[in-house]
């Protein structure tokens, strides 16, 4: 689901819903936007961080400079 919705908590660049990442290189910066859940209740916290493949061509056009980019 994209990022779209402001009311929900969603951050998003003004004009450009969609998924957000980052380049190989650039992919510490996405734990930045994780969250951790204590998911068995016995006190440890968990997080997960996806790698996807995307398709470049179906990228949304960002109008700033961002190190990420958008799909649409």
């Amino acid at each position: 689901r994209p990022s779209e919705d402001e009311r929900r908590g969603e951050r998003f660049l003004s004009g450009a819903p969609g998924v957000y990442a980052h380049k190989a290189r650039t992919a510490h910066k996405a734990e930045n936007y994780m969250r951790f859940v204590p998911l068995c209740r016995n006190g440890i916290f968990w997080a997960v961080k996806w790698e996807v493949w995307v398709n470049r061509y179906r990228r949304a056009p960002v109008h700033r400079k961002t190190d990420q980019w958008v799909q649409s």
